[in-house]
């Protein structure tokens, strides 16, 4: 079961690592455009909550008996 949640976790990390690589890559277009980086934001925030998700599912998972 342990096992289980560490890949679940693993997987719920891919959301941040792409929020955070999409907004490192987009940041300087999106300023030009206030009302589409409002949208980008929200995107973002909730890319982070699921990755949050992940890293508390991996903590669980990885914590002894």
């Amino acid at each position: 079961m342990k096992v289980l949640m560490v890949i679940v976790g693993l997987i719920l990390l891919l959301p941040g690592i792409c929020a955070v690589i999409s907004a490192i890559t987009m940041l300087p277009w999106a300023w030009r455009d206030l009302s589409s980086l409002a949208l980008l934001l929200l995107l973002w925030a909730f890319c982070g909550l699921i990755s949050f998700g992940g890293l508390r599912l991996i903590g669980r998972g990885t914590r002894g008996p």
